[in-house]
Protein backbone atom coordinates (compact mmCIF):
# COMPACT_ATOMS: atom_id res chain seq x y z
CA UNK A 1 0.00 0.00 0.00
CA UNK A 2 1.43 3.35 -0.97
CA UNK A 3 0.45 6.86 -1.90
CA UNK A 4 1.75 7.17 -5.44
CA UNK A 5 3.77 10.36 -5.83
CA UNK A 6 3.02 10.74 -9.55
CA UNK A 7 -0.80 10.48 -9.23
CA UNK A 8 -1.46 11.15 -5.54
CA UNK A 9 -3.59 7.99 -5.43
CA UNK A 10 -3.55 5.58 -2.49
CA UNK A 11 -2.83 2.20 -4.10
CA UNK A 12 -3.09 -1.37 -2.79
CA UNK A 13 -1.33 -4.26 -4.54
CA UNK A 14 0.32 -7.56 -3.63
CA UNK A 15 4.00 -8.53 -3.72
CA UNK A 16 6.20 -11.26 -2.26
CA UNK A 17 8.80 -8.94 -0.80
CA UNK A 18 9.80 -5.48 0.33
CA UNK A 19 12.92 -3.36 0.30
CA UNK A 20 11.43 -1.20 3.10
CA UNK A 21 10.82 1.73 0.75
CA UNK A 22 7.47 2.86 -0.69
CA UNK A 23 6.79 1.19 -4.04
CA UNK A 24 6.33 3.60 -6.93
CA UNK A 25 5.26 0.97 -9.46
CA UNK A 26 2.00 -0.34 -7.97
CA UNK A 27 -0.04 1.19 -10.78
CA UNK A 28 1.74 -1.22 -13.18
CA UNK A 29 0.56 -4.25 -11.15
CA UNK A 30 -2.87 -5.65 -10.38
CA UNK A 31 -3.95 -2.93 -7.93
CA UNK A 32 -6.83 -1.08 -6.33
CA UNK A 33 -7.23 2.68 -5.90
CA UNK A 34 -8.61 3.62 -2.47
CA UNK A 35 -10.74 6.65 -3.27
CA UNK A 36 -12.40 7.35 0.07
CA UNK A 37 -11.27 7.42 3.70
CA UNK A 38 -12.61 4.91 6.18
CA UNK A 39 -11.84 1.57 7.81
CA UNK A 40 -10.58 -1.19 5.55
CA UNK A 41 -9.55 -4.77 6.25
CA UNK A 42 -6.38 -6.27 4.80
CA UNK A 43 -6.79 -10.03 4.90
CA UNK A 44 -4.22 -12.68 4.02
CA UNK A 45 -5.56 -16.15 3.33
CA UNK A 46 -2.94 -18.93 3.21
CA UNK A 47 -3.83 -22.26 1.61
CA UNK A 48 -2.60 -25.29 -0.31
CA UNK A 49 -2.62 -24.43 -4.02
CA UNK A 50 -3.76 -28.00 -4.64
CA UNK A 51 -0.32 -29.40 -5.38
CA UNK A 52 1.30 -29.18 -1.94
CA UNK A 53 2.59 -25.64 -2.42
CA UNK A 54 1.60 -22.42 -0.67
CA UNK A 55 -0.74 -19.86 -2.17
CA UNK A 56 -1.76 -16.60 -0.50
CA UNK A 57 -4.64 -14.30 -1.30
CA UNK A 58 -4.36 -10.65 -0.27
CA UNK A 59 -7.91 -9.35 0.10
CA UNK A 60 -9.01 -5.79 0.69
CA UNK A 61 -12.45 -5.37 2.24
CA UNK A 62 -14.48 -2.27 3.03
CA UNK A 63 -15.96 -1.58 6.47
CA UNK A 64 -19.02 -3.66 5.59
CA UNK A 65 -16.90 -6.69 4.63
CA UNK A 66 -17.45 -6.40 0.87
CA UNK A 67 -14.47 -7.64 -1.16
CA UNK A 68 -12.92 -4.74 -3.09
CA UNK A 69 -9.69 -6.30 -4.34
CA UNK A 70 -7.78 -9.57 -4.32
CA UNK A 71 -4.32 -10.62 -5.45
CA UNK A 72 -3.16 -14.24 -5.37
CA UNK A 73 0.55 -14.92 -4.89
CA UNK A 74 1.97 -18.37 -5.62
CA UNK A 75 5.47 -19.74 -6.15
CA UNK A 76 5.80 -23.43 -7.04
CA UNK A 77 9.02 -23.61 -5.01
CA UNK A 78 7.14 -22.90 -1.75
CA UNK A 79 6.50 -26.51 -0.71
CA UNK A 80 4.30 -26.73 2.39
CA UNK A 81 6.00 -28.21 5.44
CA UNK A 82 9.44 -28.05 3.80
CA UNK A 83 10.18 -24.54 2.48
CA UNK A 84 7.31 -22.70 4.17
CA UNK A 85 5.00 -23.21 7.10
CA UNK A 86 4.22 -22.16 10.60
CA UNK A 87 3.04 -18.85 11.92
CA UNK A 88 5.67 -16.19 11.59
CA UNK A 89 4.89 -12.49 11.66
CA UNK A 90 3.42 -9.63 9.71
CA UNK A 91 4.64 -6.10 9.50
CA UNK A 92 4.21 -2.76 7.81
CA UNK A 93 7.64 -2.14 6.31
CA UNK A 94 7.35 1.62 5.87
CA UNK A 95 4.96 3.97 7.63
CA UNK A 96 5.87 7.55 6.77
CA UNK A 97 2.49 9.16 7.43
CA UNK A 98 2.58 11.93 10.04
CA UNK A 99 0.97 10.51 13.17
CA UNK A 100 1.22 6.93 11.83
CA UNK A 101 -1.68 4.75 10.80
CA UNK A 102 -4.52 3.35 12.88
CA UNK A 103 -4.52 -0.45 13.14
CA UNK A 104 -7.27 -2.35 14.91
CA UNK A 105 -8.07 -6.03 15.47
CA UNK A 106 -4.85 -7.58 14.12
CA UNK A 107 -5.21 -11.36 14.55
CA UNK A 108 -4.15 -14.78 13.35
CA UNK A 109 -6.99 -17.24 12.78
CA UNK A 110 -6.15 -20.88 12.10
CA UNK A 111 -8.81 -22.82 10.22
CA UNK A 112 -8.37 -26.59 10.53
CA UNK A 113 -8.49 -28.71 7.41
CA UNK A 114 -11.67 -30.82 6.98
CA UNK A 115 -9.68 -34.02 7.61
CA UNK A 116 -8.46 -32.65 10.95
CA UNK A 117 -12.01 -31.79 11.97
CA UNK A 118 -13.18 -35.31 11.09
CA UNK A 119 -10.34 -36.89 13.08
CA UNK A 120 -11.12 -34.69 16.10
CA UNK A 121 -14.81 -35.67 15.91
CA UNK A 122 -13.94 -39.39 15.75
CA UNK A 123 -11.63 -38.98 18.74
CA UNK A 124 -14.32 -37.15 20.71
CA UNK A 125 -16.90 -39.86 19.98
CA UNK A 126 -14.40 -42.53 21.06
CA UNK A 127 -13.70 -40.65 24.29
CA UNK A 128 -17.40 -40.35 25.08
CA UNK A 129 -17.98 -44.05 24.40
CA UNK A 130 -15.09 -45.03 26.72
CA UNK A 131 -16.35 -42.68 29.45
CA UNK A 132 -19.91 -44.02 29.15
CA UNK A 133 -18.61 -47.62 29.51
CA UNK A 134 -16.68 -46.67 32.66
CA UNK A 135 -19.75 -45.14 34.23
CA UNK A 136 -21.86 -48.28 33.67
Amino acid sequence: MTKDTSTGDLLVAGSNNSNFEPREDLETLNHFVVSSSGWYTLEHEFYDFGDGTLAVDLNLRDSGGALLFTETRHDGADTLGINVGGNRYSWFTNVDIVGGIAIDNHSLVVTPEPGSIAMAAIGLVGLLVCRRRRLQ
